[in-house]
């Protein structure tokens, strides 16, 4: 058992209140959620006509600010790591070959994939909700010795790709805890609450992918679970589509029910009852016991099938299962997946450990360990919905009923992470307020995130591609405004010697594409792009790396205006004849800037000269050019060039001046120093002859 006290993090306000204040502001709170849809159904006395507040903690949770952003950058990591493990038959099939020999959820949903691979997949559009589950662990190895930090590092608990809840509990809770310090007059404090839109995201993701199935007559459909105790998030899900989008009919069906009121069409289209359906969102199916009978998996099967987008499909859903989880930690898996050696050796430092219970001597050890140890682990089965994991004794009793039996290759034995302790008041329903008493609480970080995923980058019948360039131009092909800000808005984070704002902001290309007649091949016309028929990556690489070049002459341009502005009264003082009011080390300076622009633009460089890479592709070199042409990139380079030897000749002549000018100083200076010469003689022929 761990026996260090666990390291603590604390709000900046101060959480002992006098006892009637403490119980004003918590009836205040009950109210508030109540009124605002932080709300679950009674799972004890069950009435759909009845709703009572979820658990809340009555302030916010402490985090440290860095880690929060830390922790965003991985989950988009993650979420990459995910959709290319989704998509690996190979790697699922071996890795999952002797968990679906003793757990029969596992084996039923590979069965439908092997199936769907088999037959080959009817949408080749996949939507992935998915939700990272982090704890920061405070356990630090050093020389072989436990150090306790505040904390220390990031460490993955579970990844969930099925039914990721409280897209809606979560930004309430945060308006709750708002609504909290403002009662106490911490209103200074509210600046340090992060913004949690993951509500309008997620739904925006399912509108998007209603979009892309191109019927504005379909539906979403919600697979529920039998009985739904979390209605108020899941409905406020189906509010948020209703506001972003009135058009979207959302409709509600369990499995059960599915059994009896779906079916395909003729063209595989998903129809329930009378509704085609565009894209189907679980929020259920991820756990045994919401598959009552054998039809309730052939339905599942039948969603497979359909044309339906699916969220999660059957891949995503395997790929988040704990034994994936765990063979991902070992050594060299994530670089199978992540070509990048630093981005994989940061995702490798989420993994805790992760033992599986597999009948080798790997197993074995792992079950002595946890027999041995049970408080230093936690023991858990493939399956997510949470309610399924054991520590602590329970993990030692099972192992040793299980410890020679094949049923425990389902489970997987994971490191305990000790994450920083913070005080807290928990409301629950039912007790009034009492026993209302500070308690010690531990914080999960779970980051939703979205993928919209496409085999082989395809929306629909349109692919999406973004190409990025060293000097950091960014072309991309069919995305939205909003995918083009959030991936802007990513890629700063890693910018280096970046452009001045305004120049980024004014300095852009938009243009529209459409494609040519058969047998023609890809060209410009009146500044539209006509992509061929066969046309490849490459074709569009050669106008992406064209229209590139073109913006990064425009920043180069704009930053030559902004330096000619920057000397514009010079040239003024010198029209009329007033004193120059610069000095020379300015004058230098300015010098050196020219200098530095007019290197970059002809010698690091390749805006005169075609790239090797089109010297052996001839159609592609005709098309760079074609394109450079149009954006007169030869001419804007020649005038840049004849403005910069412009600048060059005034910023000479003001050194010429300016050096002139210190000549003639130097010049009076040594006039004077011999006139001073000359009165000292004088002085002395007069001291030494007149005396006499």
């Amino acid at each position: 058992m761990k026996e260090d006290k666990q390291a603590t993090m604390k709000l900046p306000i101060p959480l002992d209140l006098p006892k009637e204040e403490l119980e004003d502001l918590v009836d205040k709170a009950k109210d508030w959620a109540l009124i605002h849809g932080i709300c679950l159904r009674s799972k004890k006395v069950f009435d759909r006509n009845v709703l009572q507040f979820a658990p809340f903690t009555l302030f916010p949770s402490p985090f440290p600010r860095e880690e929060f952003y830390n922790a965003c950058d991985i989950q988009i990591i993650l979420n990459i790591l995910i959709h290319r493990v989704a998509h690996d038959y190979d790697f699922l099939k071996n890795t999952l070959r002797e968990t679906i020999k003793v757990d029969d959820f596992t084996k039923n949903l590979f069965n439908i994939y092997k199936i769907i691979h088999k037959e080959g997949v009817a949408q080749k559009i996949s939507l992935g909700i998915l939700r990272s589950d982090l704890m920061l662990d405070t356990s630090c190895p050093k020389k072989d010795i436990k150090m306790l930090k505040s904390h220390c590092c990031w460490k993955q608990v579970e990844i969930n790709t099925i039914a990721s809840g409280f897209g809606w509990l979560g930004p309430a809770s945060m308006q709750l805890h708002k609504f909290v310090l403002q009662e106490l007059g911490y209103t200074a404090e509210l600046k340090n609450l992060p913004e949690n839109n993951a509500l309008q995201a997620l739904c925006s993701s399912l509108i998007e992918a209603w979009n892309l199935y191109g019927n504005p007559q379909a539906v979403i459909l919600f697979v529920i679970e039998d009985t739904t105790y979390n209605i108020c998030d899941q409905r406020f899900h189906e509010y948020e589509i209703r506001k972003q989008n009135s058009d979207i009919k959302v409709i509600r069906r369990n499995l059960t029910q599915l059994v009896t009121t779906a079916r395909l069409g003729p063209n595989k289209e998903l129809i329930v009852s009378s509704y085609v359906v565009a894209v189907v969102y679980y929020r259920c199916g991820y756990e045994p016991g919401q598959y009552h009978t054998q039809k309730e998996w052939d339905v599942r099967l039948l969603i497979e099938r359909s044309l339906a987008i699916k969220c999660p499909s059957i891949q995503y859903h395997l790929a988040g299962t704990k034994k994936v989880q765990q063979t991902l930690a070992k050594p060299g898996m994530v670089a199978r997946f992540l070509k990048d050696e630093k981005t994989a050796a940061k995702i490798k430092e989420v993994f805790t450990g992760l033992y599986p219970l597999d009948f080798d001597e790997f197993g074995n050890a792992a079950v002595d360990m946890g027999i041995s140890n049970p408080h230093c682990f936690v023991l858990k089965p493939q399956r997510e919905g949470g309610c399924n994991n054991l520590y602590g004794t329970d993990i030692k009793n099972f192992l040793e009923s299980v410890k020679s039996k094949q049923n425990r290759v389902a489970w997987i034995l994971m490191d305990r992470i000790y994450p920083p302790v913070h005080r807290n008041y928990v409301v629950k329903c039912g007790n009034g307020n009492m026993n209302l008493e500070m308690k010690e609480l531990v914080s999960e970080l779970a980051l939703p995130d979205v993928i919209h995923a496409v085999a082989k980058y395809e929306v629909g019948h349109e692919p999406r591609e973004i190409f990025f360039f060293r000097e950091g131009s960014i072309v991309m092909w069919n995305i939205s405004d909003l995918e083009c800000g959030n991936v802007l808005q990513f890629l700063r984070r890693y910018e280096q010697n970046r452009y001045i704002e305004e120049l980024v902001q004014t300095e852009s290309e938009l243009m529209n594409y459409t494609y040519a007649d058969s047998g023609k091949k890809s060209h410009l016309k009146d500044g539209d792009i006509i992509l061929a028929q066969e046309a490849g990556n490459l074709d569009k690489y050669t106008f992406s790396n064209a229209m590139a070049q073109s913006v990064k002459l425009g920043i180069w341009e704009a930053s030559l205006n902004r330096y000619v502005d920057s000397i514009e009264f010079v040239t003024e003082d010198l029209k009329f004849g007033k004193k120059i009011q610069m000095t020379q080390h300015e004058v230098l300076r300015k010098q050196g800037e020219l200098f530095a622009l007019r290197h970059r633009i002809n010698l690091t460089s390749d805006l005169l000269d075609t790239p090797d890479f089109y010297w052996e592709r001839d159609d592609l070199e005709s098309l760079y050019q074609q394109t450079c042409g149009y954006f007169s990139i030869a001419k804007r380079t020649k005038v840049m060039n004849e403005r910069l030897n412009h600048c060059l000749e005034l910023v000479s002549i003001l050194s010429s001046h300016l050096s002139d000018r210190h000549h003639v100083r130097l010049e009076w200076m040594i006039i004077i120093l011999i006139m001073v010469e000359v009165a000292f003689e004088v002085l002395h022929y007069i001291d030494r002859y007149l005396v006499k």
